[in-house]
């Protein structure tokens, strides 16, 4: 005896197991991907910035005469930049 199938009932089972190999399809490529930025951030240093670089050069003594000769040296031109 042959199972019946309705005229217009179609099997699901194809659409969904379609449907999740092309989400994990998706979402191993979103994961290569993330991957590949990861390592390019690690590897691609970026320029140092020059303000950065002062600041570390400063002196790390509190008495007055250390704190104006870092003041003189810091350059303040650019400060409210941001701000504008």
């Amino acid at each position: 005896m042959e199972p019946t199938v309705e005229s217009g009932a179609k099997p699901m089972g194809p659409i969904i197991g379609s449907v999740i190999v092309v989400l994990l399809i998706v979402l191993g490529g979103l994961y290569f991907w993330g991957e590949r930025l990861n390592k390019e951030g690690a590897s691609g240093a970026a320029a140092p910035d020059v303000a950065v670089e002062t600041l570390r050069s400063q002196g790390t003594s509190d008495d007055v005469a250390s704190l104006e000769a870092d003041a003189a040296a810091s350059d303040f031109s650019g400060i409210d930049e941001k701000l504008k």
